[in-house]
């Protein structure tokens, strides 16, 4: 299926005068720009979790139990 729409739309965008060939290219970049920016978006929402979390991390005996075992090795 994706091979078919690549294929329509580069037919399609080879009918096209290279001024609206430019604009195709623009509309693709600015798409690929709203899709990295939800991208930084989570990562930025992730990194704000994690610090909120940090504390917890450092210093609750649940969390930290096995932490005395991290410098071993682990055999399976």
């Amino acid at each position: 299926m994706e091979m078919m729409i690549e294929t329509a739309v580069l037919k399609k965008l080879r009918q096209l005068p290279e001024a609206q060939q430019q604009e195709v290219l623009n509309f693709i970049e600015f798409l690929e720009m709203k899709v990295g920016e939800k991208d930084v978006s989570m990562s930025k929402q992730l990194a704000i979790a994690a610090e909120a979390l940090l504390s917890d991390y450092q210093t609750d005996e649940e969390l930290t139990t096995f932490t005395a075992l991290d410098g071993e090795a682990f055999h399976a």
